[in-house]
């Protein structure tokens, strides 16, 4: 088993955690969606990253029907990870990664909902617009100059 995520009371470790976090996160999703091979210290580091944000499972009664609610410290930064690793786990265990996709501009991922599944981009105000705008300029000059 990898060693436990020890943090000092210094805000900062606990800040790098997290962008350690999100980089290893992200490395696997897009290996997973290019079909590539997972790099097993992104793996190493998401587990880490699990110990380290777990919350607590507990019964929720509202209007006499239960269910069950995952609650954790919220003041604590590193348990903010959770709710992520809870999205993550359903990914994975319901097999939608196919509608998972990086943004052609930006490399955000974001979660293809189109009927077609051939969206390339995460919004089409910003990173669409911006790409296609490129494109427009660049044919203009290359039919100005052509």
């Amino acid at each position: 088993m990898d060693a436990e995520v020890n943090f000092s009371s210094h805000p900062s470790h606990k800040l790098q955690f997290i962008r350690d976090q999100r980089k290893s996160l992200h490395d696997v999703i897009v290996s997973l969606i290019k079909g590539q091979n997972i790099e097993a210290e992104s793996i190493k580091e998401i587990n880490r990253g699990i110990r380290s944000a777990t919350g607590i499972l507990q019964v929720k009664e509202d209007s006499g029907a239960l269910s069950m609610e995952w609650s954790f410290d919220q003041e604590d930064p590193v348990a903010f990870l959770h709710p992520i690793y809870q999205s993550l786990e359903k990914l994975l265990s319901n097999g939608a990664g196919n509608r998972i996709k990086e943004c052609g501009e930006c490399r955000w991922l974001f979660w293809e909902q189109t009927k077609s599944n051939t969206r390339k981009w995460c919004d089409m105000r910003y990173c669409g617009s911006r790409k296609k705008a490129r494109e427009y300029y660049r044919r203009k000059r290359e039919s100005e100059t052509g």
